[in-house]
């Protein structure tokens, strides 16, 4: 599947947590609302996990990865909505980031464990999602006022040049 075709599919889910979810959590500040947005995007999965999706030889492990996978790369996704005010750049990122994560088994030798790694969708393979998603915390404009809403491009600016 194509990133844009996948886009469009994945245009629904975002709707959910993205356009929906994180503006109606955004009263506890913009941090609070993304890592928990993120959280419970995890939760939502649990019942496709336990089934076997995602995770087929650790379905339990696999529960926790899907919720640290989800709540790291939220940040990103939730970054993106804020900073532009739009969910779609969500829905091309989580698309990318769907496909991304199956590169990894197929460069793989042997049967490797899904919920540890080599997939961006493990625990060690979310390691640089934590980077990224800790920068942004930290650094990001979008975070630093903590307030609800889009944060525009001046926006940003008046509070970089604070």
């Amino acid at each position: 599947m194509s990133l844009a075709g996948g886009a469009v599919i994945l245009l629904g889910e975002e709707l959910g947590w993205r356009a929906y979810l994180l503006p109606k959590l955004s009263p506890l500040g913009h941090r609070r609302a993304t890592v928990l947005t993120g959280v419970l995007w995890g939760i939502w999965h649990w019942p496709f996990i336990s089934l076997g999706v995602n995770y087929p030889d650790a379905p339990w492990l696999g529960m926790a990865a899907m919720a640290w996978v989800t709540t790291l790369y939220g940040v990103f996704l939730a970054w993106a909505t804020y900073r532009t005010g739009s969910v779609w750049p969500a829905a091309v990122g989580h698309a990318a980031f769907n496909t991304s994560s199956r590169w990894g088994p197929m460069v793989a030798e042997g049967a490797p464990n899904f919920a540890i790694g080599p997939t961006t969708g493990g625990l060690l393979g979310a390691v640089g999602w934590l980077v990224v998603a800790g920068w942004l915390l930290a650094r990001s404009p979008v975070f630093a006022g903590d307030t609800a809403g889009p944060v525009t491009d001046c926006e940003a600016a008046e509070t970089t040049s604070r």
